[in-house]
């Protein structure tokens, strides 16, 4: 069987191999295609907790140098932080379920790696207070409403900084 080297960019010539060959070349880049999958999806995970923390991080900034204290204001970020947190958790999630769907589809219900995976996915879970914390919390924003209902920006001054500046 001949293929041609269009699909690399050489617009002349073949190469002989057997459909067997071609069978695992085809299976090779499938398996590709979902390992960059893998890749892109833990990025928008990482995004989804840089943005959240990022929004947090701004929030406390404007309170400190505004500190207007209007109502509609803390309403807005309780509002933002609200949409972060779904944001992130759906994310993680979205993660979680995705990689276990593509291992099933690439090496089988019960093959070792999906065993492997799952097996340390509940260990995790298992072990880890805050994973159970955030699983929950991401269920209570799925099925019944927003987590955050109050924000408070603390704000007292440090006397040790005000008496070397005042130095």
């Amino acid at each position: 069987m001949q293929y041609s080297l269009e699909a690399i960019g050489r617009d002349t010539g073949s190469v002989e191999i057997t459909e067997e060959e071609f069978a695992e070349i085809v299976a090779a880049k499938s398996g590709v295609v979902v390992a960059i999958g893998f890749e892109e999806k833990f990025y928008v995970l990482l995004e989804n907790y840089s943005e959240f923390e990022r929004t947090l991080l701004d929030l406390t900034l404007r309170r400190l140098i505004f500190a207007d204290g209007e109502w509609s204001h803390f309403q807005d970020d309780i509002l933002t932080v609200n949409r972060r947190l779904a944001n992130l958790l759906a994310a993680a999630r979205s993660y979680l379920d995705q990689v276990d769907h593509e291992l099933v589809g690439l090496f089988g219900a019960e093959s070792a790696a999906v065993v492997a995976v799952r097996t340390a996915r509940m260990a995790e879970y298992d072990q880890r207070f805050g994973y159970r914390a955030m699983e929950a919390l991401r269920n209570y924003l799925q099925h019944r409403s927003f987590p955050v209902h109050n924000l408070s920006f603390g704000m007292q001054r440090d006397e040790a900084s005000a008496r070397v500046f005042a130095a």
